[in-house]
């Protein structure tokens, strides 16, 4: 706002300039007086530059003895010719002068903050006051649209800064550790210097339906083409699609979603980088950037190809803007486009195989272990090595805690079997008397 209100500012003062240069020629500049209210050349001078070197210690060279009491009008020739071999003229075209002494009268004039040279006929008293009124709106204007600036950036920043003590309140009351404090400040800061604290639904919900799916078309159509599912697909099943999709923001290090976990959505990367972890054989990850998408799988169910758990997890490495499109959302728009079925399957049969291949060509360890060299055979043994340890590790920590665990049932069955051996004979005793 403040460039914009910078520009229409310049560009009524060009016009104004423009005004009064062509009254100034109506009147005639070849004979204006420097007191004149007119546009005259006498008005602006060239530079003259002084090449006297005062610091040099010849300052005696540079000075020229004249009397306050004499008229300099007198000696004026003298002045500039002892003058003449110690400057030099900085010379500007008559354009230069024209443009710069009007647009200077034009600023003085609507912003009223500067002396300018009488009126001396009707026509220039006119159009003295028509631009002294025309300067008061303006710069009534200007103060306005300040105002209005100012006010504006610090409502957000008021409703930003009450919003996150609200947040670092809550956190402190419910005795939050300073870890996920600083992580959830910081993401609020993130979402405030990013214009991402509003919620685009909530934000586009003012709007005719068509409009709002028009706006959601634009923005995110080239996205979601991007996915290789989608790619057979008719415009008008991705229009309706594209409304279903739901933006949601992480920070770093969070999971976007876990292995294990009921495969129900698939994410698209808008913004950032994200991470696809497998904790189970701990390969090498695969990063994902902006426009790549994840688990298109889990939005169509295949029989016999769909999983309903995830074998992998998504991570974002760092603040990373995704869309989530849900099965649920899918499976309702499809009741309309029954044809789309039938390309979605097919297309999801052709990525599953295709993702087979890929994965069969990773893990042929045979094939990779001839390719490799001695040393990288070595380090690729070590690797599994590491991978078997880790795999013992656990099966070991498994075990001693499952031991444990039976360890303490024994002992207190035994306590048990005790105290109802006790309890009997005391009962035993109890009869007999």
């Amino acid at each position: 706002k403040l460039w914009y209100l910078v520009a229409c500012c310049y560009v009524l003062f060009h016009w104004n300039a423009c005004i009064y240069f062509y009254f100034s020629l109506i009147q005639g500049i070849e004979n204006a007086e420097p007191t004149d209210f007119i546009f005259g050349y006498t008005k602006v001078f060239d530079v003259v530059i002084s090449d006297c070197p005062i610091f040099m210690n010849d300052i005696e060279s540079c000075i020229y003895n004249e009397s306050s009491a004499d008229n300099r009008d007198m000696y004026i020739s003298q002045m500039l010719t002892h003058w003449s071999p110690k400057s030099h003229l900085l010379e500007f075209t008559n354009f230069s002068k024209e443009y710069t002494m009007s647009l200077y009268w034009s600023a003085l004039t609507i912003t009223a903050c500067g002396q300018q040279p009488w009126p001396a006929n009707s026509a220039q008293n006119i159009l003295e006051v028509v631009d002294t009124i025309f300067g008061v709106f303006v710069f009534a204007t200007i103060l306005g649209l300040i105002g209005s600036v100012v006010s504006s950036f610090n409502e957000e920043r008021t409703e930003y800064q009450t919003m996150l003590d609200r947040a670092k309140f809550y956190m402190k009351y419910r005795k939050v550790n300073k870890k996920l404090q600083s992580r959830a400040q910081n993401i609020l800061k993130y979402s405030y210097e990013h214009n991402q604290l509003d919620d685009e639904k909530e934000t586009l919900s003012c709007l005719p339906p068509r409009l709002e799916g028009m706006l959601g078309v634009h923005v995110h159509m080239t996205t979601l083409t991007k996915a290789r599912l989608f790619e057979r697909c008719d415009y008008g099943f991705l229009y309706d699609l594209v409304l279903k999709l739901r933006q949601q923001l992480y920070s770093p290090g969070d999971f976007i979603c876990q292995k294990g976990e009921r495969a129900q959505a698939m994410y698209i990367v808008k913004k950032g980088e994200c991470v696809v972890v497998d904790d189970r054989r701990s390969l090498p990850t695969k990063k994902l950037t902006e426009g790549s998408s994840f688990g298109e799988l889990s939005i169509v169910h295949v029989p016999g190809l769909s999983s309903e758990t995830r074998d992998l997890a998504l991570k974002a490495l760092g603040y990373a803007d995704v869309y989530c499109l849900s099965r649920d959302d899918v499976s309702l728009v499809l009741q309309d486009y029954p044809e789309e079925r039938i390309k979605l399957m097919e297309q999801a049969r052709m990525l599953y195989h295709a993702e087979q291949e890929e994965n069969q060509t990773v893990n042929d360890d045979d094939g990779i272990m001839e390719t490799l060299s001695f040393d990288d055979k070595v380090s690729k043994i070590k690797e599994y090595l590491k991978d078997i340890e880790k795999n013992i590790d656990e099966a070991y920590n498994d075990f001693t805690t499952s031991a444990t665990k039976m360890k303490k049932r024994v002992t207190d069955l035994e306590a048990i079997t005790k105290a109802r051996k006790k309890l009997k004979r005391n009962f035993s005793l109890n009869s007999s008397f």
